[in-house]
């Protein structure tokens, strides 16, 4: 299966910049060669380096903690300040002090001419056993009779002049040690799953040189919580060099409240080789979660909006949910692609694409035949939106009265509607420049909107384009323009995308975060339509057996329709009303006949959220449905607002 895409962070680089002003082993002239070699170094570092500048005698003191300009200005300042020369003691004080740091290069760059007045033998060798970069610059050559026992892994060089420390100092920047394991990372599961379910992965850790080999329990490999998944540790219990790789399987549990966050764009990692600790991230490709769009039903979503508003790269977007990265595939072709204009309906069958893209000799798809058995998902392509041509009439797309291939200029309803062309959720796409700029565009797209929702019980999904047009101030105005314009679309069904562009060639998670969000939500509404239509079917089926007088007629065998559901025949009416039911922060609404049961709403809510775990359905007072009434008690002969209350 392929690899998700993963790296190691570059760190930043932190020097630590210890300076003896002790005068057991300085004078003035050597104190001033030591702060001018100091201020050499600094000089020939990154720009992007920091710096904790340390003068240590009896104490350590810090002077510096900041850039590299700050750090020149106050190592000019330092004087001499006491009789001992306590480098132990100011390494001890250094050690405390990376243990708190993460994320950085560490080197500590010692300027002294020695003696140490304690023994800083053990320390050095504990701050280097981490993979610590340890030197010494001094400034006079009988200095390293005192200074070179200190440790047999210490860089020492003797300040002359500033092009030999340069010399010096870009030989020790080239010897810095790289990661010394390299890493593979892939998901284990071989088939589509849901965002929900916990994810299982192979973490491979291996050396690509016969001259690297690492003992049992001396490479540690974790996986950093975040707000979507449970972090985990492993110590990799066997030995592993050239030809002996280690596999870790991992479990990322999904954590309790993950609901309430988006996918995370990132996930974290660390791998501790010995005493050196290496961080990075891999990304997720969101391929693997497939599952969140299984439906037991086709689904058509229509993808709405005016001409050059970035509609057929929305539709792009989605479609890129089920193919792999890095690529990006375009079969929708832009406004902006030689003059392109969309002269029909589409029918796109997500697995139809996928085929189309599967016959070129060069397109490998992971989990192509499973997405093409389980996805029923269509992405509906139509003209976009004029004052002046013909628009579709949604209710009649509602029933499937436009079908696949239907030319613009002929854009009329069929008179046979089929079930295989149902409209059942939109999403509009809109340019935030033209739409808060533009009133006549403005009033087409509210216009649609209310058509949407006042004719077919459908609630519009709108997806906001060229956002990155505007800076802060100008976003959040617009942002405030948009909410303010009254297009009748809900909050939460309002989603931000930035949709790849024609010269995009590789794949960002943030914006296929922003398409699987989008695409849920379409789903959803997909769903909830389908199952409407049902109940609104149930309806008038039991409508159509109530006589004048509101009751049953008699079955074929004597027995009346009402004796079967043992309720009175009166209690059957035409009326239904509206359900609210809250989960995961959003509402759903449901109409729903008069008399309906608890148990029915609970088989309904199970089915329509693909709840697995235990949970109740609680009212607005918090009363749970389920231990407060019987199961078979009908309740329901009003509007309605309930809550889904997962059990833990």
């Amino acid at each position: 299966m392929e690899n998700l895409i993963s790296e190691i962070i570059s760190k930043n680089i932190l020097n630590f910049i210890l300076i003896d002003t002790s005068t057991s082993s300085e004078n003035q002239e050597e104190l001033n060669k030591s702060k001018a070699a100091a201020i050499e170094f600094i000089k020939n570092e990154p720009n992007d380096s920091d710096y904790i500048v340390i003068h240590y005698f009896d104490n350590p003191v810090v002077v510096s903690e900041s850039n590299k300009t700050k750090a020149i200005e106050e190592i000019q300042k330092i004087v001499f300040s006491g009789s001992n020369s306590n480098l132990n003691s100011a390494l001890l004080f250094v050690q405390q002090k990376i243990d708190s740091i993460f994320n950085k290069e560490i080197s500590i760059v010692l300027f002294s001419n020695g003696p140490c007045t304690d023994d800083p033998k053990a320390t050095i060798t504990s701050i280097m056993n981490r993979g610590i970069n340890f030197c010494c610059i001094t400034t006079k050559n009988e200095a390293l009779v005192t200074l070179a026992p200190l440790s047999t892994n210490i860089s020492f060089h003797v300040y002359e002049n500033s092009s030999k420390l340069t010399e010096y100092i870009k030989e020790i920047t080239k010897n810095k040690i790289e990661i010394p394991v390299l890493h593979k990372i892939s998901v284990a599961n071989r088939t589509i799953q849901c965002s929900k379910d916990d994810l299982s992965i192979s973490f491979k850790i291996f050396t690509n040189t016969n001259e690297l080999a690492f003992e049992e329990n001396e490479i540690e490999i974790e996986i950093l919580t975040n707000d979507y998944y449970y972090g985990q540790k492993v110590i990799v219990p066997n030995k592993v060099d050239y030809s002996t790789p280690y596999t870790a399987n991992l479990v990322l549990r999904v954590a309790n409240n993950s609901s309430k966050y988006d996918l995370p764009s990132k996930i974290y990692f660390k791998i501790k080789v010995k005493e050196q600790v290496f961080d990075g991230f891999f990304t997720l490709d969101l391929v693997w979660f497939a599952g969140d769009f299984e439906t037991f039903k086709p689904i058509n979503i229509w993808v709405e909006g005016l001409m050059g508003n970035g509609k057929s790269s929305v539709l792009n977007m989605l479609l890129n949910l089920f193919t792999s990265k890095p690529q990006i595939y375009n079969y929708f072709i832009s406004s902006n692609f030689q003059n392109h204009v969309t002269k029909k309906i589409t029918f796109n069958k997500i697995a139809n694409i996928l085929d189309v893209f599967k016959a070129r000799a060069s397109t490998w798809l992971p989990l192509y035949d499973t997405i093409k058995d389980k996805i029923k998902i269509s992405l509906v392509d139509k003209p976009g939106i004029t004052n002046t041509d013909a628009n579709i009439n949604y209710l009649l797309a509602s029933k499937g009265a436009y079908y696949n291939n239907t030319l613009k200029d002929q854009m009329v309803a069929n008179v046979e509607e089929k079930k295989e062309y149902e409209c059942h959720a939109v999403i509009f796409v809109v340019s935030l420049a033209e739409i808060v700029a533009n009133k006549t565009e403005m009033e087409l797209i509210k216009k649609k909107t209310e058509e949407v929702i006042d004719k077919v019980n459908i609630q519009p999904i709108l997806a906001v384009t060229f956002s990155d047009n505007f800076n802060e101030t100008e976003l959040e105005a617009a942002k405030r323009q948009l909410s303010q314009s009254g297009l009748n679309v809900a909050k939460e069904n309002i989603f931000f995308v930035h949709p790849y562009i024609n010269n995009e060639t590789k794949r960002n998670i943030q914006k296929d975060i922003e398409a699987f969000k989008l695409l849920t939500c379409a789903v959803d509404v997909g769903i909830q339509t389908q199952f409407q239509k049902e109940m609104d079917s149930n309806d008038t089926k039991k409508s159509h057996l109530v006589g004048e007088d509101n009751k049953y007629p008699p079955t074929l065998n004597g027995a009346s329709a009402s004796s079967l559901s043992n309720e009175p025949a009166t209690t059957v009416t035409k009326k239904s009303f509206i359900i609210t039911i809250t989960h995961e922060g959003k509402d759903f609404k449901f109409k729903i006949p008069q008399k309906y049961k608890v148990t029915d709403l609970y088989g309904m809510a199970k089915s329509k959220f693909s709840i697995k775990e235990d949970f109740s359905l609680n009212d607005e007072d918090e009363v749970e449905l389920v231990g407060e009434f019987p199961l078979d008690e009908v309740i329901f002969e009003e509007e309605s607002r309930l809550t889904v209350n997962i059990k833990n």
